[in-house]
């Protein structure tokens, strides 16, 4: 994403450029989601609510690493810092989403048992290509859906407006 940005401005970019900074970010990223999912099936094993609390307080925990270059424990702190006194509303927000990915998957699952379900059954290609795509779109989602709300509540809280959404993609 950074390259995309650099090539607006102007700026070539390589497929290396873009791969560089894929890789720099793969192993932090990595750490803070394995913790991150640690932590909040723990949340979610003793109560639901602490793991929704979590949930919520680390929701933008991604991208802040991402954006601001800053470790996996300054990430969790960080984004909970971003989210306080926007809980609910980030609640809300997540409840939806998670809802609109929910119909997305149905429909999807549904079209694949009313006609690709034989091609499903019958050929291991079809099937892996069929997960493959719901996988990678759910990805991409939620990827996209977590940056924008990072953009959001950083604007919310520290008045970053949209010129500053370039940075989180830097």
């Amino acid at each position: 994403i950074h390259g995309i940005f650099r090539q607006t401005q102007g700026d070539a970019v390589s497929f290396g450029d873009c791969l560089s900074g894929a890789i720099r970010h793969v192993l932090p990223v990595f750490g803070l989601t394995f913790l991150w999912w640690l932590a909040l099936m723990f949340g979610m094993l003793f109560f639901l609510v602490p793991g929704l609390i979590l949930l919520v307080m680390w929701s933008v925990a991604v991208p802040v690493l991402v954006n601001e270059g800053c470790g996996i424990t300054d990430a969790f702190g960080r984004s909970r810092a971003l989210t306080k006194g926007l809980r609910w509303p980030i609640f809300g927000t997540l409840l939806v989403f998670i809802l609109i990915l929910g119909v997305i998957s149905f429909a999807f699952q549904g079209f694949s048992r009313t006609g690709m379900m034989d091609l499903y059954r019958t050929s291991l290609v079809t099937g892996t290509l069929v997960s493959l795509v719901m996988v990678t779109l759910t990805s991409l989602l939620t990827s996209s859906f977590l940056a924008a709300l990072y953009g959001e509540v950083r604007f919310v809280k520290e008045g970053v407006g949209t010129g500053g959404l370039a940075e989180i993609f830097s």
